[in-house]
């Protein structure tokens, strides 16, 4: 695109973004360059080739994005990056983190509205009845109704 701007430019990014990539042979659809609000290329310093490879020329925009953005880079030993340990299941039942508390309380709180809606009674006194739309195909368990 004649208006893209190189990766490393101050200004190549703005605000929260969605990095998308094109094809390495087609490049964007027209559908994916309608979408985008600008454009950046990766710089080539030689006439070797057209393109660099997707996963290649993906990985430097997103390393200028985590830049640009201030992320804070990980920790290192020695030649590789600290990988956080993993919590088991155990560990996140018996000791939660704040996120884990409140992810718990958010999928409780969902369930609770979920079975206060399913319970909820029609002015029939008929709980809700799931119908299949004409049309519609699913298993045994799926095809019949449902009724409260």
């Amino acid at each position: 695109v004649d208006e893209a701007i190189p990766v490393h430019h101050p200004q190549a990014f703005e605000r929260s973004s969605c990095i998308m990539l094109g094809n390495e042979g087609t490049g964007m659809t027209a559908k994916q360059l309608q979408m985008c609000d600008r454009f950046v290329y990766t710089p080539q310093y030689g006439g070797g080739t057209a393109s660099l490879n997707v996963t290649v020329a993906g990985s430097i925009v997103l390393h200028h994005f985590a830049i640009w953005a201030g992320f804070r880079e990980g920790s290192r030993t020695g030649h590789k990056f600290d990988v956080a340990p993993v919590r088991s299941k155990l560990e996140q039942y018996e000791r939660p983190t704040d996120q884990e508390l409140a992810e718990r309380m958010r999928l409780r709180d969902q369930r609770s509205a979920r079975r206060q809606f399913d319970g909820d009674e029609g002015a029939d006194g008929c709980g809700l009845v799931f119908v299949e739309s004409e049309g519609e195909e699913g298993d045994d368990e799926q095809d019949r109704d449902d009724v409260g």
